[in-house]
């Protein structure tokens, strides 16, 4: 099986811990996604979507169970994100969000990506 070259990211806070099965690459992320962490994720995200393509995996999977906070500078990532996945027609992968459904910021957040990118976001 071909890997990702993806890194785990932690700092302060924060963190993207990454796990890699035959069909899907599955991301951790927990505490506050702000300002000082936009430029980690940022290259987590460019990092995440070339491994997904060169794997060839059909899902990518973030849990965000643990995730506190997300800025709005952070969402636009995942918009660019998204957008990079929507390009690549039928050859995209799906990008699944597992929430927390004490924290009802996730659910609205997700469900704008969700609807920004409806062939490919689902959200658990």
């Amino acid at each position: 099986m071909v890997t990702p070259s993806l890194s785990n990211v932690v700092s302060g806070g924060f963190s993207l811990l990454h796990e890699v099965t035959t069909d899907a690459i599955s991301i951790a992320m927990s505490g506050n996604c702000d300002m000082e962490t936009v430029p980690l994720l940022d290259s987590f995200l460019v990092a995440l979507h070339a491994g997904a393509i060169r794997t060839g995996v059909r899902r990518v999977v973030f849990d965000c169970s643990d995730l506190f906070f997300m800025n709005s500078t952070s969402l636009k990532l995942f918009v660019t994100f998204l957008a990079k996945v929507k390009q690549l027609g039928a050859d995209k992968y799906h990008v699944h969000f597992k929430t927390n459904a004490g924290l009802a910021w996730q659910r609205r957040t997700i469900e704008s990506l969700r609807r920004f990118a409806p062939d490919v976001v689902r959200l658990d």
